[in-house]
């Protein structure tokens, strides 16, 4: 399932390139308030977006974790 701001997100997580960002800023981009969501949707923001959560203070931090990639398949030559 995607949200109705999908492509925002997916833009705002891109701009971003691999930084941490605080989830309140997010949502102030989104909705226009940081009251916005919650404990559920900040675990689904996480699960779908590959996030990783880190806290500063009271802040809360996100951060897209890079895919990994398999040593096998990262191999380009055959032994």
């Amino acid at each position: 399932m995607q949200s109705k701001y999908h492509k925002q997100i997916q833009e705002f997580i891109w701009n971003r390139k691999g930084k941490p960002f605080e989830f309140c800023k997010l949502k102030m981009i989104l909705v226009g308030y940081s009251d916005y969501g919650g404990k559920k949707w900040l675990a689904w923001l996480k699960q779908t977006y590959n996030l990783q959560e880190s806290r500063e203070g009271k802040k809360i931090m996100l951060q897209k974790i890079p895919k990994q990639i398999p040593e096998e398949e990262s191999s380009t030559t055959d032994d």
